[in-house]
C-alpha cells in the first residue's frame, strides 16, 4: 500500500455563516477557490443536524434528522473530487444539553448557529473518488 504525501499550500481560519449548510458551505468555498484536496476541522453549535451511517449489508445510507441546540464536540473531514467537482467528506459528533452525544457521517441539513472551521488546503496528487463495486461506496481510487 502506497501513502501518497501532502504539504499544506493554504490554510484557512474562518467563521461559518448562520443559518448555512455546513457542506454545502465547504464545497462552495472549494470551487470558488479552486481547492481539490483539504482536510478541515470544524467547531461550534448546530440548530439542525442530519447524519446516519452506512448500512453494508443493504450497501445505502441511512441517515437521521434532529433539530435543537446541539454543541458538536467534533467535526472533521476532508475534500477531494467527485465526478470533477470538490467532494466534502465528513463526520461529525453533537451533544444535546444534557451532554448525551451523537453522531456519524454528516449530511445536509446541517445548519450552523455558529461556527469556525480550519481547513487546509493541501498540494499533491489529487484524490478521485469512484463508485467502488465491492463496498458501493464512493472511495479514493488511490
Amino acid at each position: 500500500m502506497t501513502w501518497p504525501t501532502y504539504e499544506i499550500k493554504r490554510h484557512f481560519l474562518a467563521r461559518m455563516p448562520k443559518d448555512q449548510d455546513i457542506l454545502q458551505t465547504i464545497e462552495q468555498f472549494c470551487t470558488t477557490e479552486n481547492i481539490h484536496m483539504a482536510t478541515f476541522s470544524l467547531i461550534g453549535a448546530v440548530s439542525k443536524v442530519t447524519y446516519g451511517y452506512y448500512d453494508q449489508r443493504l450497501k445505502q445510507y441511512v441517515s437521521f434528522t434532529k433539530e435543537g441546540s446541539f454543541e458538536i464536540v467534533q467535526c472533521t473531514g476532508n475534500v477531494s473530487l467527485l465526478n470533477g467537482s470538490p467532494f466534502v467528506h465528513a463526520h461529525i459528533l453533537v451533544a444535546d444539553h444534557l451532554g448525551r452525544t451523537t453522531g456519524g457521517h454528516l449530511f445536509s441539513e446541517t445548519l450552523v448557529f455558529a461556527g469556525e472551521i480550519e481547513l487546509k488546503e493541501l498540494i499533491g496528487d489529487i484524490q478521485k473518488r469512484e463508485q467502488d463495486v465491492e463496498t458501493g461506496l464512493n472511495l479514493w481510487t488511490k
